[in-house]
């Protein structure tokens, strides 16, 4: 009986790795719209039991989660970054990361899938700056 269990035990691990191996990040990028950053990116093999972690830094930082993306069924992601107003003057970097749904409560990322590094650095004008300063007075 014991010989059965570990036998099923190993079977399903097996498949549950070839699940999330074939699991893949593709075309991502990022440009700026406006005061906002725009990402999109597209994937493949990902399941319900997953989710995309988007991580921001600067030159100055370390990489922190800054919003979830459930999986859906077209396989075409986007996010808009709406924190980077009023940053002239700061380069961003950001990734995308597929991962299990469950690591992500748990707060230790297993990651399955991560897309390349990309570089933001906006170009916001005097008068949407100042109309920032205008607007973070009242948040």
């Amino acid at each position: 009986m014991k010989k059965r269990v570990t036998l099923k035990v190993i079977i399903f691990l097996c498949l549950a790795a070839v699940v999330y191996a074939g699991a893949n990040i593709y075309n991502f990028s990022v440009s700026q719209d406006s005061d906002n950053a725009d990402l999109s990116w597209t994937a493949n093999g990902e399941t319900s039991s997953m989710e995309f972690v988007i991580e921001r830094k600067t030159s100055n930082t370390d990489y922190v989660n800054i919003a979830t993306v459930k999986v859906n069924d077209t396989h075409s992601y986007q996010y808009q970054d709406r924190s980077i107003y009023k940053t002239t003057g700061n380069t961003y970097y950001y990734k995308v990361l597929l991962v299990d749904i469950n690591s992500v409560n748990s707060g230790n990322l297993n990651i399955l899938s991560s897309s390349n590094e990309k570089m933001l650095i906006p170009h916001i004008s005097g008068i949407k700056n100042t109309w920032g300063s205008i607007k973070a007075m009242f948040r």
